[in-house]
């Protein structure tokens, strides 16, 4: 999932495009634009026999440090960081719907 851009406006690529969509003057939008398509959209995809966890990146690239990014839209190497270590964190159940992981997984061991 998309996580923020960088609210503090630059000189990168990204600016035309998030100037003329207002973000520079109230990044509030495209974050709730952003939460609402998390939520409704990218939380709801299923697949027959996957068990697929929705990763919030915007809890770790929130916008508010510069020097999580670079050119406003990509992650830095600190920014890069900080969703590995959120994307483990799902991985290793200390976030997410661990209740339902649990069943998939004592499933899969069922059947080993």
């Amino acid at each position: 999932m998309i996580y923020y851009p960088c609210v503090v406006a630059g000189n990168g690529w990204a600016d035309p495009l998030l100037g003329l969509m207002g973000y520079n003057r109230d990044p509030s939008k495209l974050h709730g634009l952003i939460r609402t398509i998390f939520s409704q959209a990218v939380s709801t995809i299923k697949i027959d026999g996957l068990d697929i966890e929705a990763v919030p990146l915007f809890e770790v690239m929130d916008g508010t440090n510069p020097d999580d990014y670079i050119q406003r839209v990509e992650p830095s190497e600190q920014g890069g960081r900080k969703m590995a270590k959120l994307i483990l964190d799902y991985v290793e159940g200390k976030r997410g719907n661990t209740k339902e992981r649990n069943r998939v997984t004592e499933q899969l061991m069922d059947r080993s």
